[in-house]
């Protein structure tokens, strides 16, 4: 109830604020009629009398802030003596007073009640850093004695004994805020502190807009355990990551040293028993021409086909060696792909003439569809992955018929190769290309490593494979290769003139050897076809030979003894003679730089077992440059 104003009274708005500000304090009485006032003067409701005197509005006003201070009966007597324009009695005073107490007491009641439920730490200091209030969580997470905090202890005192016991490590000084210039402190100040025990407390400080600061304490020993924890896991899973990855590491190197120790033993081997493999090719060789002269001058026929049989057993084992010489090169990055654009129409032709007859003599029918696109590969190579896939189909097919053909997809072209063979399972159709698979029997035996060299040769292209197939119902391979912008280089080689006959192109032959049995087989094979033929073992004694016999060709292996090459010792004759001495190499390093050095010295090569065939077309076409002057090269193909 508000009390009746009086007439003989006249109070204003200032006597309001004036009588406020006594009991609530200025900043607090001030910021309140502020508020009060302009919302008379803007807002929707009743406006202020132009006078300033009061009304019922603001004396309601005036009373219920008031009440939040002293208590309501006591605003009420208050409000009633200022309207009644009269002093309280002292009765009336200090039954005011009275409430007044209680209402704080209350009020202090229920503040510390609530700073209690509080789970933090609190402690309140006024603006000289002098501790006002706090609660129990403070006492217990600090660990202080229960009567040493009191109303007026100086912050310092707390920190001075906080050192005293050792509470804090050196490092946690600068964190203090005692000493601290709190005019340019960024507030809220936060730090962490490790007690002692292990306890992790985060420390919060901040100003209070009556003046004074406030600090609150948590604990957040949890959650550095926590983080502590997840570190160590990541740490662990890191370690366990690096060392998985080092085992990973360890086990690839094992794994491509493993191939390369193999792919070098396939080398060495190979090249070990090309070397024999080549003397015999050439004895026999010359035997069969020499049982073949016999034989058409009456003589019997049972040598000359013994001599040919060997020979066609021979020719086995050069396949297989030229296999396994194959693998080794592809693994170990010997072969080089030189790709360019040209008519696939002319590599489909050559696979034709090639694979026709060996076909018929299989009673199987092979359909070579034509094709009038270019491609961009490398033609020698994708040959070889056409040729294998080819005697694959054939090795294969008991009966029926192989097609090869082509399919446009996009930039791409599909060479593909189909036949009515036994066919492969689905679960067998990756393992095909590793070495020395044989997952069905065929006609004639095979080491299965012709689709391993598909495999390398196709990725050494960047031309993709793949394969379908159904048990009993055939195969289907194709590879994948990029369409030629134009019309690309024709593959077709002009016609070469007809060699003379043996007798008409006699030349001086030097062969270089390290191999004395090598030597005594080429002896006799060019003998037997009418050469004048000089040999040495080292370079020393082909020098010395060619000194009193100057050579028309030199046939000279690559790797001799004593760390030197056979081109090496071309070089020294061609400087020596004063003249450009013509050279082949036989060798069986069947590597590209051995391939590109001889080429840079204008020498052609020939690959151990040497095929008699090959060497005489080189020897007839030297002849034939020889016989006209020309300055031509012949290869051996």
């Amino acid at each position: 109830m508000v009390p009746k104003l009086s007439s003989r009274v006249v109070v204003r708005l200032d006597d309001l604020r004036a009588l406020t500000l006594r009991f609530v304090g200025v900043e607090r009485g001030s910021a309140a009629f502020d508020g009060y006032l302009a919302s008379r003067t803007t807002g929707t409701g009743p406006r202020l009398d132009p006078s300033g005197l009061v009304d019922l509005d603001s004396i309601r006003f005036t009373e219920n802030l008031l009440a939040g201070a002293i208590g309501a009966a006591s605003a009420r007597v208050v409000i009633a003596a200022s309207l009644e324009g009269h002093s309280l009695s002292r009765r009336e005073a200090m039954a005011m007073l009275d409430e007044a107490s209680e209402a704080l007491r209350f009020n202090r009641t229920l503040l510390q009640s609530t700073l209690e439920s509080v789970p933090q730490g609190i402690c309140a200091f006024d603006a000289d850093f002098n501790i006002t209030a706090w609660n129990g969580r403070f006492i217990a997470l600090l660990d202080l004695p229960p009567d040493f905090v009191r109303v007026g202890l100086p912050l310092a005192d707390l920190i001075a004994f906080n050192v005293e016991r050792g509470e804090y490590a050196a490092s946690e000084f600068a964190a203090l805020l005692v000493n601290r210039d709190v005019a340019t402190q960024s507030w809220p100040y936060l730090y962490e502190r490790k007690r002692p025990d292990g306890t992790v407390l985060e420390i919060v400080y901040d100003r209070i807009a009556e003046g004074g600061y406030v600090s609150t304490y948590t604990d957040v020993t949890e959650r550095h355990r926590a983080a502590e924890a997840l570190r160590r896991a990541n740490e662990d899973l890191e370690l366990r990551v690096r060392e998985r990855t080092e085992a990973l590491e360890r086990a690839k190197a094992e794994a491509e040293q493993a191939n390369l120790g193999k792919t070098r033993f396939l080398a060495a081997a190979s090249h070990d028993l090309l070397q024999p493999l080549n003397a015999a090719r050439l004895f026999l060789s010359a035997l069969d021409e020499s049982l073949h002269i016999s034989a058409s001058s009456g003589g019997v026929d049972k040598e000359r086909n013994l001599a040919s049989s060997a020979i066609t057993a021979l020719r086995s084992t050069e396949h297989v060696l030229d296999r396994l010489l194959d693998i080794s090169s592809y693994d170990a990055g010997a072969v080089r792909a030189e790709p360019f654009e040209f008519p696939i129409a002319d590599l489909l032709v050559q696979l034709k003439v090639e694979f026709s007859a060996m076909a018929r003599e299989r009673g199987l029918v092979l359909r070579v569809v034509d094709c009038g696109l270019a491609v961009r590969s490398d033609p020698h190579l994708l040959r070889r992955i056409l040729q294998n896939l080819l005697s694959n189909a054939l090795r294969y097919t008991p009966k029926g018929r192989i097609l090869l053909g082509c399919r446009r997809r996009g930039g791409d072209l599909r060479i593909e190769v189909w036949d009515t063979g036994v066919g492969i399972a689905a679960e067998d159709q990756k393992r095909i290309f590793e070495e020395f698979q044989r997952l069905a029997p065929g006609p004639e035996k095979g080491l299965g490593l012709g689709l391993a060299i598909v495999d390398r040769v196709s990725r050494l292209l960047g031309h993709a494979v793949d394969v379908r197939s159904r048990p009993g119902r055939g195969s289907g391979f194709a590879v994948t290769v990029p369409l030629a912008r134009g019309a690309g280089t024709s593959l077709q080689r002009k016609p070469a003139s007809p060699a003379p006959a043996a007798a008409e192109r006699a030349m001086t032959i030097l062969c270089l050897d390290n191999d004395v049995t090598i030597l005594d087989g080429l002896t006799a094979l060019l003998g037997g076809w009418g050469h004048h033929v000089l040999v040495a073992a080292d370079a020393d004694g082909a020098m010395l030979a060619a000194a009193a016999s100057p050579p028309d060709i030199v046939l000279l292996d690559y790797h001799l003894d004593g760390g030197r090459s056979g081109l090496d010792f071309l070089d020294d004759l061609r400087q020596k003679s004063g003249r450009d001495v013509r050279a082949l190499v036989v060798t069986a390093d069947r590597s590209e730089a051995v391939r590109k050095e001889a080429g840079a010295r204008g020498c052609a090569i020939l690959s151990k077992p040497v095929k008699p065939a090959a060497l005489r077309r080189f020897l007839g076409g030297e002849a034939l440059s020889r016989q006209f002057g020309a300055k031509q090269r012949t290869s051996p193909a």
